[in-house]
């Protein structure tokens, strides 16, 4: 992440002079980036423009120049990780982080389980990957599934150590003698997570689709 490297280069200026104003030449200035005095220039008006320091340059080869860091490695690096979170992208806040495990703690605990956002209820959960889109059909993660079977509700389901299915929106199902015809009565009030009722209809078409997808295919012939 450039963002991290640019933070660890300021942290190490930082460290060098503190807060208090100094007058430095841009060739000590490249010797504590570990870099070209231009591209010490370079990295100087970056962070001057981002508002990390103030620098006042005088005009002649050599001359010193007045320079000042005007926040902290932290302050910086705590709002950042905010920016982060807010985004959701956790991983990137483990990256910048770089923290004791209890102030780590305390900045990803707000931003983790259960919430209201924007009017809506939103899940969020870090994890070690990037998790597949949760399609049924087409998951083969071990946590997706689980994830899967949380989300999404069938006709009936199976529950660990019952090998028999289970009702789901189905309370209850009758099977012809030849086995050609199964009935199934639905739970009454059914509802999306909108609160618009679910029908009949909407689980036909589903049942439809099934039947032409190459990986249900199977099972339903």
């Amino acid at each position: 992440m450039r963002l991290v490297h640019r933070l660890g280069q300021y942290q190490r200026l930082y460290h060098q002079l503190g807060s208090t104003p100094v007058a430095i030449t841009i060739g000590e200035l490249a010797a504590i980036f570990y870099c070209s005095e231009r591209h010490a220039r370079t990295l100087v008006q970056q962070l001057q423009q981002q508002g990390w320091l103030s620098w006042q340059s005088q005009a002649g080869r050599g001359k010193r120049a007045q320079l000042q860091c005007l926040k902290t490695p932290d302050e910086l690096r705590t709002a950042h990780l905010q920016r982060l979170l807010q985004l959701g992208d956790h991983q990137g806040a483990l990256e910048m982080a770089q923290l004791a495990p209890q102030h780590l703690q305390e900045l990803l605990s707000p931003h983790l389980g259960g919430q209201w956002q924007e009017g809506s209820p939103t899940l969020r959960i870090p994890y070690y990957r990037t998790l597949e889109k949760l399609d049924p059909l087409t998951l083969s993660g071990r946590a997706e599934q689980h994830l899967v079977a949380t989300v999404y509700a069938g006709l009936t389901r199976f529950n660990t150590g019952c090998p028999e299915p289970q009702p789901d929106l189905a309370h209850h199902w009758q099977i012809s003698e030849d086995g050609l015809r199964w009935q199934f009565f639905l739970r009454s009030q059914l509802r999306w997570h909108n609160g618009e009722a679910l029908t009949g209809q909407q689980l036909l078409q589903t049942l439809n689709a099934l039947q032409h997808h190459p990986r249900s295919q199977p099972l339903l012939s």
